[in-house]
Order: structure tokens, then C-alpha cells, then sequence
């Protein structure tokens, strides 16, 4: 029997609110690709700033999606955050 897929409102409350949410990071990485897909450009978002706690949760999985994920990670650096 396999688990529902979660829906994007779904996949969005369970991002970080803050940068030491760390259970909120891994449950996201546990889910993968592509159930995680929908929210993929927060997901890099986060891995904008390396000293971050929710960083080594989310690193591991977003650098299994290879090639897929080059759009999104060009969009988010190239992003400006003020």
C-alpha cells in the first residue's frame, strides 16, 4: 500500500519557518524525489547559506536529482534576496 501524495499547501507547511526547524527539514528530505518537487525552489532556497542547521538535512537528497534540478538551482541563485 503506498501513501498518499502530499499537496503543495501540504509540502509548504512543512518547510523550515526558521533556520533551526530541523525536523521540518529532514521530514521533507525523507519524502524525496519527486514527492518533494513541488516545493524544490524553497528547498534549494534554504541551501543558500551553508551555516545554516537546516542545511545538512536537505543537502544529501537535492544532490540526487542531478540534471533536473539545474533549472531550479539557476533560478534561485540568480534570485536576489535583499
Amino acid at each position: 500500500m503506498h501513501a498518499r501524495a502530499l499537496g503543495k499547501q501540504e509540502l509548504l507547511a512543512l518547510l523550515p519557518r526558521n533556520r533551526d526547524e530541523q525536523s521540518r527539514a529532514r521530514a521533507l528530505a525523507k519524502l524525496g524525489d519527486p514527492a518533494a518537487e513541488p516545493v524544490l525552489e524553497q528547498l534549494i532556497d534554504w541551501l543558500r547559506t551553508n551555516d545554516w542547521p537546516v542545511d545538512p538535512a536537505q543537502r544529501p537528497s537535492l544532490a540526487e536529482l542531478g540534471a533536473p534540478a539545474i533549472p531550479v538551482v539557476r533560478r534561485v541563485l540568480r534570485a536576489r534576496h535583499d
